[in-house]
C-alpha cells in the first residue's frame, strides 16, 4: 500500500504536470501532516487492517400485553424462540406478526426504530435479543414507550438471554445503558462499532448556507441497515436515490468489502472538501469586501496629499518647534490609535453581519424543525411553502392553519392530495440532524456575540485612550508654548485618521490578498490530488475484488430469472448498473421485481465474498422480509430459494439468514427445527 513519502511525490508529479505548479516537498508534505495522513498513515502500517466480526442472532424474547379487537379484556402473552446457524425461517399468513418479530430483532441490532404500526408497539413491552459476536455472548434488552418521553430504554448486557431475564441478573456485566431514541442509537452504534470493527466515517456535504459544510457520518446505524431487506421498500443504504450522496454509498460499500485505507480515504477527503469550502468563502469576502475599495483609497490618497500640502505651507512661515519629538510622539500615539479604532471598527461590522446571517439560519433551522415535527405529528407530507403574497397582484395572502390542511387533505397551495407518509424514521433522522445543526449554530452565535463585545469593549477603551491624547494634543497652552495654530493642530489630527485608514483599506486589496488566496487555493489542490491518489491507489489494490463482486451478482441475478442480463456492474461512485440486451440500465431505473432480485443477488455476493475468500467485514447475517412478493414469479422465487440453499450447503457453518414469508415454498429449504410454520399468529 501507499506510503507517505510516496503521496508526497506522487502529489508533487500531479500538481506540476497537471496543474503546472511546481509546489516544494515540504509544502506538500506539511499540508498533509497537517491534515493528520502522516499519523493516520503511520497508525495503520503499525496495526494492520482489523478484520471484520460474525455476528449471529441466538435467540429473541418478546412480550407484552394484547388488546384483541373480539376480546372483552387484554391478556398478556410471551414469544420465545432461538435460531441456529443457516436458514430460519417464518412462514405464516399476513398480519400474523412474522414481520414484526424480525423488524424488534433489527431495532435491537441497528438502534434505529423501524417501521411499525402504532397498536403493535402499544402491545409490546419488552424485547431482548441475544447474540453472539465471535466468541462473545451479549443481549440487548429494551423496551418500546410509545405514549411517553422518552420513547425508548434499556440495556446492553455481557450475558446470555436466560440470565438477563432472570432473577439472578444483580452481577450482570451491564455494558451500556440508554433512555430516548437517540441515546439507543448512539449506544448501539457504539457499541457495534467496537465489536465489529465497522468503524464511522465522516463525510462533508453542503448546507443550506453555500459557504457551510455540514458533516454526514456514516456509522453502524447506517451500515446495519443493509442487514434487511424488506419487500416494501426496494431501496437500502446501499442503493438508494435522494437520501445520501454517492460519496456516502461509495464508502458504505467499500466499508462492507473491507476495503483497506477506506476510512484514511474518508479523513482526507473531508480535510479537502473544508478546504475547498473555506478557498470559497474567502475569496468571496475578498471580492466583497474589494468592491469600492480601490476608489476610497483613491479618494483618500487626494485628501492626504492635500493635507500634507496645507502642512507643509504652514510650517514654511513657522517658527522651529519648541519640542519637535514631543509633539512627533504625540502625533504618532493619535494616528496609531485612530487606526487601530477604524480596524476594530471595520472588524465589529463584520462580525455583527456575521451575527445577523447565523441568526437567519437559526431562524430558517427553527421553520424546518416545525415543519419537519407537523409532519412526524399528522404523518403526511404537508406542504411546507411559505406564500406571503400573491405573485400576480401581490397583494398579502393569509396563511392556512396546518390542523386546516391536514383535516382538508389537500395541499393549501395547489389543493392535490397530501400524500401519507407510510414510514417517519427518515423524517425523525432529519431531525435529529437539524437539532444538532441548531446546536452547533446556537453555539456558534454566542461564541459570536462574545467575541462581538469582547472587540466593542476594545473600541470603548481605545477611543477613552484616543479622546485623552486629542485633549492633550490640543491642549492651548501647551501648543502656543510650542508654537502651532489651531488649524495645524486640526491638519495633523486629520493626516493620521488618513494614514490609518489608507493602511487598513491597502490590506483589503485583491492584489493585497492574492497571496493569501493563492495559498489557501494551493492547499486545497494538495488536499484534493492526494485524496484522488489514495482513492486511485484503493481501487487498484482491488480492482480484481470488486471485479469479482460484478461476477458474482450478475451469475446470482441470471439464476433469479432477472431477463435478458448479460451484466451487473458497479461503476465510478459504485452505482450499480445492469447491461439488458445491450442496454445499459442504472438499477433505480429496473423494476420491483428486478430491483428486489438483483439486491438479493448484490448482498448474496457479499457473504460468498466474506466467506469464501475471507475478504471483508460483512457480519454474515442477513434478514429478508416477504421475498416472495413483489410480482414475482414461483419461477423466480423457486431460483432465489435455490440460491439460498446452495449458500447454506456451501458456507451454513458460517452464514445466518432469517426469512419471512407467507409462501410454503420456504419451508422446502429449511429444516425443521429452525422453521416455524403457522396458520395462526405468531403471538
Amino acid at each position: 500500500m501507499i506510503t507517505f513519502e510516496d503521496l508526497v511525490h506522487q502529489t508533487y508529479a500531479v500538481a506540476l504536470e497537471k496543474h503546472k505548479k511546481n509546489l516544494p516537498l515540504t509544502q506538500i508534505s506539511n499540508v498533509l501532516t497537517d491534515a493528520g495522513l502522516k499519523a493516520l498513515l503511520a497508525d495503520r502500517f503499525d496495526d494492520g487492517i482489523k478484520a471484520g466480526a460474525t455476528i449471529m442472532i441466538r435467540k429473541v424474547n418478546i412480550s407484552g400485553v394484547k388488546w384483541p379487537a373480539d376480546e372483552q379484556k387484554a391478556f398478556p402473552f410471551s414469544y420465545q424462540r432461538e435460531f441456529g446457524i443457516g436458514i430460519n425461517a417464518w412462514v405464516a399468513e399476513n398480519s400474523s406478526g412474522k414481520s414484526t418479530i424480525l423488524k424488534m430483532i433489527l431495532w435491537a441490532i441497528t438502534g434505529v426504530q423501524p417501521k411499525l404500526k402504532k397498536d403493535v408497539l402499544l402491545w409490546i413491552k419488552s424485547v431482548a435479543v441475544e447474540f453472539e459476536i465471535d466468541d462473545g455472548i451479549f443481549t440487548i434488552q429494551y423496551s418500546p414507550r410509545v405514549q411517553s418521553d422518552p420513547s425508548v430504554a434499556g440495556e446492553i448486557y455481557r450475558a446470555g438471554i436466560d440470565i438477563v431475564l432472570s432473577e439472578r441478573n444483580k452481577d450482570l456485566e451491564r455494558i451500556d445503558s440508554f433512555s430516548g431514541s437517540a441515546a439507543m442509537k448512539e449506544s448501539v452504534t457504539k457499541f457495534f462499532s467496537r465489536y465489529t470493527n465497522f468503524h464511522p466515517l465522516q463525510l462533508a456535504q453542503k448546507s443550506k448556507n453555500m459557504f457551510e459544510l455540514d458533516a454526514k457520518n456514516i456509522d453502524w446505524s447506517i451500515y446495519s441497515q443493509a442487514l434487511f431487506i424488506g419487500a416494501d421498500d426496494y431501496s437500502d443504504f446501499l442503493f438508494p436515490w435522494g437520501d445520501f450522496s454517492p460519496k456516502h454509498r461509495q464508502r458504505a460499500i467499500w466499508m462492507y468489502m473491507g476495503l483497506d485505507f477506506i476510512d484514511i480515504v474518508s479523513h482526507l477527503q473531508l480535510r479537502a472538501d473544508e478546504a475547498k469550502n473555506h478557498f470559497e468563502f474567502e475569496k468571496k469576502r475578498v471580492t466583497v469586501n474589494a468592491e469600492g475599495v480601490l476608489e476610497k483609497i483613491r479618494r483618500l490618497e487626494d485628501d492626504l496629499m492635500n493635507t500634507n500640502h496645507q502642512i507643509e505651507n504652514i510650517e514654511s512661515e513657522k517658527s522651529i518647534f519648541v519640542d519637535q519629538t514631543a509633539f512627533e510622539n504625540l502625533r504618532k500615539l493619535v494616528s496609531d490609535t485612530d487606526s487601530e479604532v477604524i480596524r476594530l471598527s471595520y472588524g465589529e461590522q463584520d462580525l455583527i453581519s456575521r451575527e445577523s446571517q447565523i441568526q437567519n439560519e437559526i431562524n430558517s433551522i427553527k421553520r424546518y424543525m416545525q415543519e419537519i415535527k407537523e409532519a412526524i405529528e399528522f404523518r403526511v407530507f404537508l406542504s411546507g411553502i411559505q406564500v406571503d403574497r400573491c405573485p400576480h397582484c401581490e397583494n398579502t395572502i393569509s396563511l392556512t392553519r396546518i390542523e386546516e390542511e391536514v383535516s382538508s387533505g389537500q395541499c393549501r397551495i395547489c389543493s392535490n392530495t397530501l400524500k401519507p407518509l407510510s414510514n417517519i424514521t427518515s423524517q425523525q433522522e432529519l431531525l435529529k440532524d437539524y437539532e444538532d445543526k441548531l446546536q452547533r449554530e446556537q453555539k456558534q452565535l454566542r461564541s459570536l456575540r462574545k467575541e462581538i463585545k469582547s472587540v466593542h469593549a476594545q473600541i470603548s477603551d481605545l477611543q477613552i485612550h484616543l479622546a485623552k491624547y486629542k485633549a492633550e494634543f490640543t491642549d492651548i497652552s501647551r501648543q502656543e508654548r510650542d508654537g502651532f495654530s489651531h488649524e495645524l493642530r486640526n491638519l495633523l489630527l486629520k493626516r493620521g485618521k488618513y494614514e490609518g485608514e489608507l493602511s487598513y483599506l491597502q490590506q483589503q486589496t485583491r492584489e493585497s490578498q492574492s497571496d493569501y488566496l493563492e495559498g489557501i487555493k494551493l492547499k486545497f489542490l494538495i488536499l484534493s490530488e492526494a485524496t484522488k491518489l489514495m482513492q486511485a491507489n484503493l481501487g487498484v489494490n482491488h480492482e480484481q475484488l470488486l471485479r469479482t463482486l460484478d461476477d458474482l451478482v450478475t451469475n446470482y441475478a441470471k439464476r433469479f430469472g432477472v431477463q435478458n442480463l448479460q451484466r451487473v456492474f458497479l461503476k465510478e461512485q459504485l452505482n450499480l448498473f445492469a447491461v439488458q440486451s445491450e442496454t445499459t440500465t442504472r438499477f433505480e431505473d429496473m423494476d420491483i421485481g428486478e430491483r428486489l432480485r438483483i439486491k438479493i443477488a448484490f448482498h448474496l455476493a457479499m457473504l460468498t465474498i466474506k466467506v469464501q475468500h475471507e475478504i471483508g467485514k460483512h457480519p454474515c447475517l442477513l434478514m429478508v422480509d416477504a421475498p416472495g412478493s413483489a410480482e414475482m414469479t414461483d419461477k423466480y422465487l423457486d431460483a432465489i430459494l435455490v440460491g439460498f440453499k446452495d449458500m447454506e450447503t456451501l458456507f451454513g457453518g458460517k452464514v445466518q439468514v432469517f426469512l419471512a414469508s407467507t409462501r410454503e415454498e420456504i419451508a422446502q429449504i429449511c429444516d425443521q427445527d429452525k422453521l416455524e410454520m403457522t396458520d395462526g399468529p405468531l403471538f
